[in-house]
C-alpha cells in the first residue's frame, strides 16, 4: 500500500460497465494513492475514455443523467472526441437563433430526470451483485413461479384435496334463477362451493324446449331448485291466468320426468310454492299440519302446482315444497310498498265491496270457488305474513342439511303483523309524516293503472313456520320492525345502514 492520502473505491462490473480483468472479487475494496488515480484518469482522457472507468466513483447527489451522459459514463462512448469535433463544426454553421435553440435542447436533454425503476418480484435487480444487498427483492424460485396454461390446477366441478387427489364439487341446478329469489340463491350456493347449472327458456345448461338437456342438467346433481313461473304481479286477464298456471305446472312436470330418467338423480328437490294456498284467515294462524286450504284462482294454481310436484315415485330424491310468504328484500313487492309510503300513500288498505268480476274464479283440472270476487270487512287488519330474503337462503340450507324435512314447508317469519302496522312502520322508516288510507274503490283503479291486482295487499295471510320451528331453525330476521328497517335501509337512495333505519322506529 502506498503512503499518503488514499481513496477507497468499491469496484464491481455492474458499476463500471466493462470487464476489468484485474477485478477478481466484486465485493473487494482496493486502495490507491491520489496521484496514481489522477495520472490514470489523465491517460484515460487522452484515449477518449472517461476518467472514472476502471475505478468507478459514486455520482453526486441530485445528478441528472441524460441518455448520452449515461452512456458516456458507462464507457460505451468510445468515439467521443471525433463526435465532439463534428458537433462543433455543425454548431458553427448555425444562425445565432438556431444555435441558441440548439443549446437549450441539449441542456434539456442533459438535465432530464431519468426515472428509477423500483425492484420487485416482477422486475428483479438488473445487476446480480445488487441482489445480495440487504433488503433487495430477489426473483422467485423456479418452483414458486406461476405455472403455464398447460398446468391447470382447478377445473369446473373438481378441486384438489390435501392429498393432491381431485375432489368433486357439489352441483346445484336452479330453474328460474333470473328472478329476485333465484338470484339470491344462486349467489349463496356459489359461495358455498356449488357448481351452478341454470335451466330456463334459453339455458344455458338446460332448456324447457329440450327434454334431453334437462336430463343432462339434473343427472349427477346434488340439489335441484325450481323457481320457474310467470310473476303474479300482473292483471289476471284470461291470457295471464292461463300462463301463470301453465308456466308452473308444465315446467315442474318436465323436471320430474328428467329426474325420473336420470341415472344419478339429485338427492334433494326443492320446488317453489306459495303461502296463498291457505284460506283468508283472520281468526287463527295456518301451519303445515293444521292449515286449511282456500279456494279461487290463486289457491287452485298453488294446489295444482304441488300436485304435479309430488306426483310419481322418486325413491332416490327427497322433495319439499316451499310455501313462501311475501319476501322482503330488493324485490317488486317490497319496492311497491316502500314507494307508496314515500309518496304519502302509506296508509292502511281497506277491503270492501266492488263491482262483480270473474278474475279470481277457479282454474285448473279441479277449479274451486263460486266465481265471484271475495269481499271482506278487514278494516285494515288483514294479516301480513312475510320472510326476509336472508331467511329464504337460510331455510334452503337448513332443509338441505336436515334429511328428515320433506313435504310442504312454510317459509314465513314467526312474527306476522297486520296491514295497518306494516304501513305505519314503513312510514316511520322512510320519514313520511302522513299516509293516506286507501279503500277498495280507490285501490281497484290504482292497481289497474299499475297493472297488478289488489289481492296482493288485501288478502289476509296468517302463516306460521311450523316445520322449520319444530326442526330448530333460528331466523336471522324474526322481528318485523327490524327486518323492514334492514330492507328499507338497503333500498334508500343514500344506502342507509340497518341501524340508521331502525333508529327511526325509536
Amino acid at each position: 500500500m502506498t503512503s499518503g492520502r488514499t481513496a477507497v473505491v468499491g469496484v464491481t462490473r455492474c458499476q463500471t460497465g466493462r470487464d476489468d480483468r484485474s477485478i477478481r472479487d466484486p465485493h473487494r475494496f482496493r486502495t490507491e494513492s491520489r496521484g496514481a488515480h489522477r495520472a490514470r484518469g489523465t491517460a484515460a482522457h487522452r484515449r477518449g475514455v472517461p476518467p472514472h472507468v476502471g475505478t468507478p466513483r459514486l455520482p453526486h447527489r441530485g445528478a441528472r443523467l441524460g441518455d448520452g451522459a449515461a452512456a458516456h459514463r458507462q464507457g460505451r462512448d468510445r468515439g467521443g472526441v471525433r463526435r465532439g469535433r463534428a458537433d462543433a463544426g455543425r454548431r458553427a454553421s448555425l444562425t445565432p437563433a438556431r444555435a441558441r435553440a440548439d443549446r437549450l435542447d441539449r441542456r434539456r436533454l442533459l438535465h432530464r430526470r431519468v426515472p428509477r425503476e423500483r425492484a420487485s418480484v416482477a422486475n428483479p435487480p438488473r445487476c446480480p451483485a445488487d441482489a445480495h444487498r440487504p433488503g433487495a427483492v430477489r426473483p422467485p424460485a423456479p418452483s414458486a413461479r406461476p405455472r403455464g396454461l398447460g398446468a391447470v390446477e382447478h377445473v369446473a366441478g373438481a378441486s384438489s384435496g390435501k392429498d393432491g387427489r381431485a375432489v368433486t364439487r357439489p352441483v346445484a341446478v336452479i330453474a328460474g334463477a333470473s328472478g329476485f329469489v333465484g338470484g339470491a340463491l344462486r349467489t349463496a350456493l356459489a359461495g358455498d362451493g356449488y357448481d351452478i347449472r341454470l335451466v330456463g327458456r334459453s339455458g344455458p345448461d338446460g332448456r324447457w324446449s329440450d327434454p334431453a338437456s334437462l336430463q343432462r342438467a339434473v343427472d349427477g346433481a346434488d340439489l335441484l331448485i325450481n323457481l320457474a313461473g310467470k310473476s303474479v304481479n300482473c292483471r289476471y286477464t284470461d291470457g295471464n291466468r292461463d300462463e301463470i298456471l301453465r308456466s308452473r305446472v308444465e315446467t315442474t312436470r318436465l323436471l320430474r320426468e328428467a329426474v325420473t330418467d336420470a341415472a344419478a338423480p339429485p338427492a334433494l328437490w326443492l320446488n317453489a310454492s306459495t303461502a296463498t294456498i291457505y284460506r283468508y284467515a283472520m281468526d287463527r294462524p295456518q301451519t303445515e299440519a293444521e292449515g286449511e286450504l282456500g279456494s279461487g284462482f290463486s289457491v287452485d294454481v298453488a294446489r295444482t302446482w304441488e300436485d304435479e310436484f309430488f306426483a310419481g315415485d322418486l325413491p332416490a330424491t327427497r322433495r319439499a315444497s316451499l310455501r313462501m310468504a311475501i319476501v322482503l328484500g330488493d324485490g317488486p313487492a317490497t319496492r311497491l310498498l316502500v314507494r307508496l309510503a314515500r309518496l304519502g300513500l302509506g296508509g292502511p288498505q281497506y277491503d270492501g265491496r266492488w263491482f262483480p268480476h270473474r278474475r279470481y274464479r277457479g282454474i285448473g283440472p279441479r277449479p274451486t270457488g263460486d266465481g265471484r270476487a271475495p269481499s271482506h270487512r278487514s278494516h285494515g287488519r288483514q294479516r301480513f305474513s312475510w320472510i326476509h330474503i336472508d331467511d329464504v337462503v337460510g331455510s334452503v340450507r337448513f332443509i338441505r342439511d336436515n334429511p328428515d324435512i320433506a313435504g310442504p314447508v312454510n317459509l314465513a317469519a314467526p312474527d306476522p303483523i297486520d296491514n295497518a302496522t306494516l304501513m305505519e312502520t314503513l312510514r316511520r322508516l322512510v320519514g313520511a309524516p302522513v299516509g293516506l288510507p286507501a279503500w277498495r274503490f280507490m285501490l281497484e283503479p290504482a292497481m289497474w293503472v299499475l297493472r297488478t291486482e289488489p289481492e296482493l295487499v288485501l288478502k289476509s295471510r296468517w302463516v306460521l313456520p311450523g316445520v322449520l320451528e319444530d326442526a330448530g331453525y333460528r331466523f336471522a330476521h324474526a322481528e318485523a320492525g327490524l327486518a323492514l328497517a334492514d330492507v328499507v335501509g338497503s333500498l334508500s337512495p343514500t344506502r342507509d345502514s340497518a341501524e340508521d333505519a331502525a333508529a327511526r322506529l325509536g
